[in-house]
């Protein structure tokens, strides 16, 4: 327990900060008008700024978790596309990535190119912010405010982090964050979809013998009536930046709906030829290893229950090219292609078998064929890192080729680990994994030759360096995040796997880039993002993953037509939408993340053209309709010191207010932004011990269905 002493110690920082910041907002104020010009030499800069409330949930100098509002002061002024992000005192996550995604998000609504402006965010709160991403809705709102000219709301206030495809993700500390909305005078509260209902701890003291014990249970909330019914304040879930921007401006988005139409002559051309090609060649590799089963005779050496197992996994790749064919025929070329490539799994496992079995020393042969493996994924790794495509479609193939690159070296090192264990069937599977992802690297490299030969889209003026440390920095802050809240949530199984998916897409990121595989640590990182934001997104209500699904779905087709009116064919999105399509019914999770995948990576190609989200009419924005009677600018004008000053006063009374009654939040959520590392990478290991094959133990499918991490899920693992 603390001493009085302490407490005011607690009391004395706090009044200096808010002394601080006071000093700050009013030396600020000058700049808060809602434009200014300033004549140079060589031009004219001009300036739009405005100051939002943002909650957030604060530590106090005793440790204790409040609900307050931090400003943030936004501007806008003409320059290149940069990002500036302050944050005093500092939040524990980055808030850079947030900052750009949210500048880039706006531009794309306000239809204005994301290069011609530079972007800046100061945010000032009266204690340390716990996290940080929760105000990036609160930022794109600001931004695209900005550049459209739109008057914002003063009783309104939000939080939700954003995501790459503009949609508004799940934060913590709801229930804290609505209290501060309160606080700070809204009359309207919006929330991140599914995140009207929460899930919080309370703490019940209980005495029995002269003890007592402090027992935690959980409870839902469903915060909309508690809001209602404590404060008279309106709480309402917003999926996307567009529905938050509607609800700050009274401005109504008519919102772009594709065309759903993915046929185009080059992919067709192109994936087209290419699944057509993969199907001969996985059919006569059928026979091939059908005519050395024959040969075997495994039956008459004492080994009938692994034929029978060769010859049962060998039908069902028979079932599966037959499959294959079929999407063909329907133009599910990518679909296609996956079939081809599981099947190719399972034939490479057979000839392993056939070939060990034929060998004088089993473990000689394995150990053998393991080191060219990865001799000659070392050259793939090199012949990939040394590619420059020519054009950004050709940069999606070399950097699908990359991310195999590190999927392999998994694969690899799983093996190894199998290896030393004895588990040689187990070896087998991920051994057989490894040399077919190894041969997509060469196939996705060749794609990208042919892709730059015929000149397929829009040149690549520059390499994606900037773009791939930001998209990065923004992967690190998304999993950091999602860590922390489905710890407190308790969230399921599938949320666990994604997760884990994605903590694992974070780490090759960073040896991809280690490795000089800097395209595929860009993709790698987008990878990361989208999954821990699908994991994030299946902590709310089972009922609206359908519509998720769906509007994941419609968003990744805008994004791949705009992507084509910037001149590109996104090659790669357009496969990952072919293929979560199939899995709409069988594995929605998987649909999910391939249309989340799919929309992040056609408008990264947009972006790499030069010619921003918009393309090359520079008209990706929203068509608007204004309400009748405009709401008043907030905080735009001389009146905005005196506004911002009287908020932080009111912010600082109730904040220095709460260490006169710590305790009485016991009954809170648990749920706050914060932060944890990820888990280790994963490193080779060298076999210490083999032992021969078991009778029959090998192909039975089982482990083709796990992915090189033991993760459920099963639409990465197919992906040829």
């Amino acid at each position: 327990m603390s001493s009085p002493a302490s407490g005011r110690k607690g009391i004395h920082r706090i009044a200096l900060m808010l002394v601080a910041l006071l000093f700050l907002v009013t030396a600020a104020s000058p700049a808060l008008a809602a434009e200014r010009q300033v004549e140079t030499d060589t031009s004219t800069i001009t300036t739009r700024t405005v100051v939002v409330p943002a909650p957030a949930v604060a530590e106090l100098p005793d440790g204790t978790l409040r609900g307050v509002t931090s400003v943030l002061e936004v501007t806008v002024r003409n320059g290149t596309g940069d990002v500036f992000m302050d944050t005093r005192p500092l939040a524990q996550l980055d808030m850079q990535g947030s900052a750009r995604l949210a500048a880039a998000t706006a531009a794309s609504i306000a239809g204005v190119p994301f290069d011609q402006h530079d972007h800046f965010v100061t945010m000032r709160a009266a204690a340390p912010i716990v996290g940080g991403p929760s105000a990036g809705g609160t930022m794109a709102v600001a931004f695209t405010a900005l550049l459209a000219g739109w008057p914002l709301r003063d009783d309104v206030l939000m939080t939700g982090m954003i995501n790459p495809d503009g949609t508004i993700g799940p934060v913590g500390g709801i229930l804290e964050k609505a209290e501060a909305a309160h606080e700070a005078g809204a009359s309207l509260f919006l929330v991140p979809e599914g995140q009207a209902i929460v899930v919080r701890q309370v703490h019940e003291v209980h005495e029995e013998g002269g003890f007592q014990e402090v027992r935690t249970r959980q409870e839902e909330v469903d915060v909309r009536q508690y809001a209602a019914d404590k404060w008279d304040l309106e709480v309402r879930e917003v999926a996307d930046v567009q529905a938050a921007v509607e609800n700050f401006t009274g401005v109504r988005i008519v919102r772009e709906t594709p065309k759903g139409d993915l046929d185009h002559p080059l992919f067709e051309e192109v994936m087209g030829e290419a699944s057509r090609d993969q199907l001969r060649d996985a059919r006569a590799e059928l026979a091939r290893v059908e005519t050395e089963l024959d040969a075997a005779g495994l039956a008459e050496a004492g080994r009938p229950q692994t034929e029978e197992s060769l010859r049962g996994l060998l039908d069902r790749v028979r079932t599966r090219l037959d499959r294959a064919d079929a999407a063909v025929g329907e133009k599910g070329f990518y679909t296609a292609s996956s079939l081809v490539f599981q099947s190719r799994i399972d034939l490479r496992k057979a000839d392993i078998v056939l070939r060990a079995f034929a060998a004088d020393d089993q473990s000689t042969f394995l150990i053998g064929f393991r080191d060219t493996l990865e001799a000659e994924l070392e050259e793939a790794r090199k012949e990939a890192a040394d590619t420059t495509p020519q054009t950004v479609t050709g940069l999606e193939a070399v950097g699908a080729a990359q991310v195999r690159v590190m999927e392999a070296k998994d694969l690899l090192a799983a093996a190894d680990g199998a290896l030393e264990a004895g588990d040689v069937p187990d070896a087998i599977d991920r051994l057989a994994f490894a040399e077919e992802r190894r041969r997509s690297v060469v196939w996705w490299l060749g794609l990208a030759e042919e892709l730059d030969e015929i000149g397929a889209g829009a040149t690549l003026e520059a390499p994606p360096d900037r773009l791939a440390r930001d998209t990065l920095t923004a992967a690190l802050q998304a999993v950091g995040y999602a860590e922390v809240l489905i710890g407190q949530t308790g969230a399921g199984t599938l949320s666990s796997a994604l997760l884990a998916e994605a903590g694992q897409d974070l780490e090759s990121a960073l040896e991809a880039g280690r490795l000089g595989l800097q395209v595929g640590s860009m993709y790698l990182s987008l990878e990361a993002q989208v999954g821990a934001h699908a994991a994030l997104s299946l902590v709310g209500s089972d009922a609206l993953l359908a519509d998720r699904v769906e509007r994941s779905r419609d968003r990744a087709l805008l994004e791949i037509e705009r992507s084509r009116g910037a001149g590109v064919e996104p090659v790669l999105a357009v496969s990952y939408v072919d293929f979560a399509s199939s899995l709409v019914d069988s594995s929605p999770v998987d649909a999910l993340v391939l249309y989340g995948f799919a929309a992040t990576v056609a408008r990264t190609s947009t972006l790499l053209t030069g010619v921003g989200p918009c393309g090359l009419s520079g008209d990706c924005g929203a068509q608007v309709v204004l309400p009748e009677n405009e709401p008043e600018p907030l905080w735009s004008g001389p009146e905005a010191a005196v506004v911002a000053v009287g908020m932080i006063a009111f912010v600082g009374g109730a904040t220095a207010g709460v260490l006169a009654v710590r305790g009485r939040d016991a009954d809170r959520t648990t749920q706050h932004d914060s932060h944890s590392a990820t888990g280790p990478v994963v490193r080779p290991l060298r076999p210490r011990r083999m032992v021969a094959l078991p009778e029959g133990r090998h192909h039975n499918g089982a482990a083709t269905q796990r992915t090189h991490q033991g993760a459920i899920l099963a639409g990465r693992r197919a992906r040829p």
